[in-house]
């Protein structure tokens, strides 16, 4: 490994154990394989550090260092600066993301360009990972007195050719705005910044980030501009402005391109359609007047169906036919949906509304009233769903974003759900698999809809021997460890629910026996 070639990738971490496997990956993916990627852990609280060593038993271009107090993100990367022995020098942040070919193509733009400093274009994400629909535009060349009223070197877009700029130049002070205040430096030396107009990176944009407080950062702006600085007052004020009327416009035209989500797709799940006449008919029963997906289960042959929104399988199984939604459903928010739910009109408003508001959510579920008696549902108030509020939720309550569920690879267990001898409990499943994997999961208590559940072509059960067998096995596969703690809790819990046909001691031993 030649030294001149290397690239030295300086990376803080504090407490990052939910986004750091990705960013990991993305280095580890980059086409330029040259490189030492250097972590500085700031004293996490978190496993953060645990998943770092997880890849280094592998990869030994994997470096980290561990500070046994929390410093804060400068002398962090200023610690890893020090360490640096590469002839590039660039930094990513712990929750952020490159494209695999970041490093192979800055380092061609800046031989060609002959360059000393260069940075690249990038999009925004949220806190799931959802993208901008449009790049970050940059000035293809910046010196120090542009930089000072409109500066877009994000610190993961920059790269620094250490044989042309002294690595001293590269240390950040530990201000608010640091990475600013070092290209400033850089640039004022007579050094100019190369911009290439090509997304080679994605920085996640959430609520709780330093950047995300505006009054903040305004604050330290002018701050920089006349303590850090020194600029004269008329001068100050007039790359203040520049640089306010920029950060509107930047606002503006980036952020606000985060996707506003402007439909929903309602998927049916339901049996033995015949023909367009009675789609027509189950679509204005159940009142849907957005998208909507149909899977129709039969076991005839004998189909006339023209309609484009409908699949049409010879297959028995409600978890089937859920998981068929999540492969052909085309829109980016899905509901679920059986046959028996009657939407009402507001429920499309509802629901882009929370979705727009919660656009880092991965699953939100809406109220719908049971008007079974049997199975009535007391309302959520509206929080997070966990482990415990995951037992309330229908699956007809919930909604998907489409992304999400296929990146985590989440599908309905199809050994469980109407249609099979395990014939419920898909989606308690389903939940529980999507808070093990740390999956954004929200309960709204708005109702969009009422369900019968005694009508539908799905639900017919009743509490005897064989409902607790199935409850029992459905406990073990949400919660192998946990289980019997699971048991217990819904024997007491439904003890007025069952009682009448069962026993507390038959209720448990038949979920035990299971």
């Amino acid at each position: 490994m030649k030294n001149d070639e290397l690239v030295s990738i300086i990376i803080p971490v504090y407490n990052s154990a939910k986004y750091i496997d990705s960013t990991i990956k993305s280095i580890e993916e980059q086409t330029y394989k040259n490189y030492e990627a250097i972590f500085i852990d700031d004293n996490s609280q978190d496993n953060s550090v645990d998943i770092i060593k997880k890849y280094m038993q592998n990869n030994n271009q994997i470096k980290i260092i561990k500070l046994n107090r929390h410093r804060g993100v400068s002398i962090a990367r200023n610690i890893g600066i020090r360490r640096a022995k590469g002839r590039y020098l660039t930094f990513l942040d712990s929750d952020d993301i490159w494209l695999k070919n970041k490093l192979e193509s800055q380092i061609d733009f800046m031989n060609k360009k002959n360059c000393e400093f260069a940075y690249c274009s990038f999009e925004y994400m949220n806190d799931s990972g959802t993208k901008a629909t449009k790049p970050v535009k940059i000035k293809e060349k910046l010196n120090y007195n542009q930089a000072l009223s409109n500066i877009r070197i994000l610190t993961i877009t920059a790269i620094i050719d250490l044989n042309k700029i002294p690595k001293r130049y590269c240390y950040m002070p530990n201000e608010m705005n640091e990475d600013v205040l070092t290209w400033w430096k850089i640039l004022k030396k007579g050094y100019t910044a190369y911009g290439q107009n090509e997304v080679l990176a994605y920085y996640r944009k959430t609520k709780n980030s330093r950047s995300s407080n505006k009054y903040i950062t305004v604050f330290y702006r002018w701050k920089a501009y006349r303590k850090i600085e020194k600029l004269r007052l008329l001068k100050s004020i007039k790359y203040f402005i520049n640089y306010i009327l920029n950060a509107i416009i930047k606002r503006t035209s980036n952020m606000s391109q985060i996707e506003r989500i402007t439909d929903i797709q309602v998927a049916v799940s339901t049996q033995n359609l015949k023909n367009d006449r009675e789609v027509d008919e189950l679509i204005k029963k159940m009142n849907i007047v957005s998208k909507y997906l149909i899977i129709n289960q039969v076991n005839q042959e004998k189909i006339d169906i023209k309609n484009e929104n409908v699949i049409t399988k010879n297959e028995k199984g409600l978890s089937k036919s859920r998981n068929n939604v999540i492969n052909n459903a085309n829109e980016k928010i899905v509901l679920l949906a059986d046959d028996d739910v009657i939407y009402n009109n507001e429920y499309k408003k509802i629901m882009l509304k929370y979705w727009n508001k919660y656009n880092d959510a991965d699953i939100i579920c809406f109220y719908i009233e049971s008007k079974n008696k049997k199975r009535k549902i007391k309302k959520i108030r509206n929080q997070k769903v966990n482990w415990i509020n995951a037992m309330k939720v229908q699956s007809v309550e919930i909604s998907f974003k489409k992304e999400s569920i296929l990146k985590n690879q989440l599908y309905f267990n199809e050994n469980f759900g109407i249609g099979t001898s395990l014939n419920r409990g898909e989606e308690q499943i389903f939940l529980y698999e999507a808070l093990r994997k740390k999956l954004k999961v929200l309960f709204i208590n708005k109702k969009i809809g009422e369900v019968l559940q005694i009508s539908s072509n799905w639900h017919s059960y009743k509490y005897d021997e064989k409902f607790f067998l199935v409850q029992g096995k459905i406990f073990k596969q949400m919660s192998p460890k946990y289980y019997k703690l699971l048991i217990w809790q819904y024997a007491i819990r439904k003890y007025l629910m069952y009682r009448k046909d069962i026993s507390f001691y038959g209720c448990l031993k038949n979920m035990f026996k299971a």
